[in-house]
């Protein structure tokens, strides 16, 4: 549908003028109309030269362009038919501004500091390509593919925005909608992130893909609770709420410092609170240890190993004692989860 007043949304052929979607960064671009082909080098763009309102076909391998700005331009050439291709080309220093990047397969494509704004990638498919410090503001990315693709996921997830701009005086409900519609594909993109960064064992790269998968699995499982009953609704809480600790304490499963260091502070937080005149290591009373001995008794309490030499003479020292045991083996537990995906990653 357009969004321009008494303009038919429709050429003679009955395809859409503009693009018709609104969960699109590119909603209501006009089509461009004009074909502009790349099939050598003396026809490329040169530096700071503006491109506006083409659609584009690049034929030419192996050219770098720079400094050139792309604006309301199509990278797809073939009308949503099939993929278009882009191949063995370099990007230095260039703006895409409002343009449509998607349906298109880009084969061992280099982008390096370029900025995209208001583009859309949906059905992208990136194939060995490489992003070096490149910016993106209000993208979308439905569907798109990367494949053996080395791309800063920090960057390339802060650009994928809501795209509330395209609603004029909306209503929740389709706030809402569209809310879940751009969670839903920042999950499945923050997915295929981390597939491709690993395929080319990029380790930041990787780590930061599976921080942004597992909140945005938060968030996506967290969207989807509903009411079955108290006691469903309640263990789903729960478990979510679980999760996201999880994912504080290791950081998405990347971080071994945090858990370490909260560990070192549950020693210190038992050794300090444990009850000297009650609790007993071998048959020998804590208050008679000085502070560096509770403290080496309290790291054999959390870690486990020192459990069965305890003894407490009652209830409520009894439980401290397991509560410190159950507390170091689900860190323990944490610790040794990162450990292993680092160890086979």
């Amino acid at each position: 549908m357009s969004n321009v007043p008494g303009e038919d949304p429709f050429t003679p052929e009955g395809r859409f003028k503009r693009d018709p979607k609104r969960q699109r960064a590119t909603f209501g671009l006009l089509y461009p109309s004009v074909d502009l082909r790349f099939t050598s080098k003396a026809e490329l763009p040169r530096t700071e030269q503006k491109v506006l309102g083409k659609r584009l076909t690049f034929t030419v391998e192996r050219q770098n362009l720079k400094g050139v700005e792309f604006e309301e331009c199509n990278f797809h050439n073939n009308h949503g038919l099939q993929l278009s291709r882009i191949s063995h080309l370099t990007f230095v220093d260039c703006q895409f501004r409002h343009s449509i990047m998607g349906t298109t397969t880009y084969v061992r494509c280099r982008f390096r500091q370029c900025t995209f704004h208001r583009c859309d990638f949906s059905f992208a498919d990136f194939q060995d390509c490489t992003f070096e410090d490149c910016e993106f503001v209000q993208c979308t990315a439905s569907d798109a593919v990367f494949e053996r693709t080395e791309i800063d996921p920090d960057a390339f997830m802060k650009g994928l925005q809501v795209p509330s701009y395209n609603y004029q005086n909306p209503s929740p409900l389709e706030l809402d909608q569209l809310r879940l519609y751009v969670e839903d594909v920042r999950f499945r993109v923050a997915s295929r992130l981390l597939r491709s960064n690993s395929e080319v064992s990029h380790r930041f790269y990787t780590d930061a893909s599976l921080r942004h998968l597992k909140w945005e699995e938060l968030t996506y499982r967290r969207n989807r609770i509903q009411w079955k009953g108290f006691g469903f609704l309640s263990s789903r809480l729960l478990g979510w709420a679980f999760a996201h600790i999880v994912y504080f304490v290791t950081s998405g499963g990347t971080s071994l410092l945090r858990p370490i260091a909260l560990t070192a502070l549950v020693v210190a937080a038992f050794s300090a609170l444990m009850p000297g005149d009650c609790v007993s290591y071998a048959q020998v009373p804590l208050e008679q240890s000085g502070p560096l001995h509770r403290a080496m008794l309290s790291t054999s309490l959390v870690l486990g190993f020192g459990f069965t030499n305890f003894s407490a003479c009652n209830t409520s020292a009894l439980s401290f004692l397991v509560g410190g045991a159950c507390t170091g083996i689900v860190l323990l537990a944490l610790v040794a989860s990162v450990i292993v995906r680092r160890v086979y990653r």
